[in-house]
């Protein structure tokens, strides 16, 4: 597509939104706001990062992705375009056969496995005990399942949101500043109190030295997903970097240098 042909479908665009009612107009806004405060503040408090509150979160996303589905937020809801069917297929089919993956450990059809023998302990101690299956933590294994389809409803609504250039740029600088924070609240708490605390939680098992050192996860509960994190908003941040050079670029071609480079 041209650079001509990108600016009309852009202005079609913005006029078939200034023709909506200004009721539907703010549902679309209230929508999108919605959809980036559950993102970005869910990694702030410690809550967010227990199993317990990924429940509410997930529910929260899916009425979100509803209303998305219905067209607000997104003019076109989750419309497929022709040249992002087959790869939005190949990503379908993975994220199912992982889905079917971890349900197939938790069901009792699956072979048996190495912790077999755990539950026939039980039984013959207990009396009763449900049948073996591959997962010996079935319910850890159920909330990571429930936080992957929360991420699932989060890539699908994001998809649609953010074809937006304006949406996803925001998106973009949300997610740098909620890193911000985060590493900022690691930082004073690795140099007040070793980062062992996120308020009154303690995350150092055993009993709390305070001449021991923690390692650095700020409002998570474990470093892997504070680095995860903050791994995320550094790709983010050169996202908007890589980005703005190039809008830079683009407003400083002119047909003259077409005309330079062919002379």
């Amino acid at each position: 597509m041209t650079p001509h042909g990108a600016g009309q479908d852009a202005g079609e665009q913005g006029a078939a939104e200034r023709r909506r009612p200004l009721v539907l107009r703010l549902a679309d806004t209230l929508v999108i706001a919605l959809f980036f405060a559950t993102v970005m503040l869910a990694a702030l408090p410690m809550g967010a990062n227990r199993d317990w509150a990924w429940a509410p979160i997930a529910v929260a996303l899916g009425l979100l992705a509803v209303l998305v589905a219905a067209g607000f937020g997104a003019g076109r809801g989750f419309a497929v375009g022709e040249r992002e069917r087959w790869p939005l297929l190949v990503l379908i089919v993975c994220f199912g056969l992982f889905v079917a993956f971890v349900l197939l450990q938790g069901s009792s059809i699956a072979p048996g496995s190495g912790s077999t023998w755990l539950y026939f302990a039980a039984l013959r101690i207990l009396g009763s005990a449900h049948a073996a299956v591959p997962d010996i933590a079935i319910d850890a294994a159920r909330n990571g399942l429930m936080k992957c389809i929360a991420c699932g409803l989060i890539f699908v609504m994001a998809r649609a949101i953010c074809k937006d250039r304006d949406h996803a740029r925001t998106l973009l600088v949300l997610l740098v500043a909620s890193a911000a924070l985060v590493m900022t609240y690691a930082l004073i708490m690795q140099v007040t109190t070793h980062n062992c605390y996120v308020g009154g939680y303690l995350k150092k098992q055993g009993v709390y030295d305070p001449r021991g050192q923690c390692l650095m996860s700020g409002t998570f509960v474990n470093s892997n997903s504070f680095a995860c994190y903050i791994g995320m908003g550094v790709v983010a941040a050169i996202a908007l970097i890589l980005a703005g050079g190039r809008r830079e670029s683009a407003a400083h071609f002119d047909g003259h240098d077409i005309q330079r480079l062919e002379s």
